[in-house]
């Protein structure tokens, strides 16, 4: 099928559909679960996806931590790196979906590719700070588990760093910014 501008072929759509079913499936997956303290100082079980996950670790405060109330009172460092790492995955994951279509056409434009190609740093190199900042939690007896949401979305990041790689060809060639 060919539309103006834009080369649909089982070589350029195939990979496009797997990226973004890797995404969908790693934002549906769990992503995050962590006890934390309600507002009546009771502990509760947080369990969610990547995008309230994300939001969750972001809002947190070392407070709201049981481990918090035990002489432990900086958690800091490893909630940043959490953050930091969730983050990474949530923001990479918009941007690849809102510019994973440049790959389809037939000359793209740079302004579409370098957010594609910067997303999958995002998506693949997110799980380290998330897993070093979960790890350094648990350290400090924080009771934090890291799903397999991390996983897909990481693979999406690696496929899109190759697959945007192989685009990289088409990129347009006048003498523009």
């Amino acid at each position: 099928m060919h539309v103006k501008g834009f080369t649909f072929t089982w070589q350029s759509v195939i990979p496009v559909v797997v990226i973004v079913v890797l995404i969908v499936t790693g934002c549906l997956l769990p992503y995050l679960s962590m006890q934390y303290l309600n507002q009546t100082i009771e502990v509760t079980e947080f369990r969610g996806t990547l995008f309230p996950g994300a939001q969750f670790v972001r809002g947190i405060q070392n407070e709201y931590l049981p481990p918090f109330y035990n002489g432990i009172t900086d958690m800091s460092a490893g909630l940043n790196l959490a953050n930091l790492g969730a983050s990474m995955q949530q923001i990479g994951s918009v941007l690849a979906i809102a510019s994973i279509w440049c790959v389809l056409q037939e000359e793209i434009n740079k302004f579409f590719w370098w957010p594609l190609h910067l997303s999958s740093y995002l998506l693949a190199l997110g799980p380290i700070p998330l897993l070093i900042g979960a790890s350094m939690l648990r350290e400090q007896t924080v009771m934090i588990s890291i799903g397999p949401g991390w996983i897909p979305v990481a693979v999406a990041g690696i496929l899109i760093f190759l697959l945007s790689l192989r685009a990289r060809r088409r990129l347009d060639t006048y003498a523009g910014i």
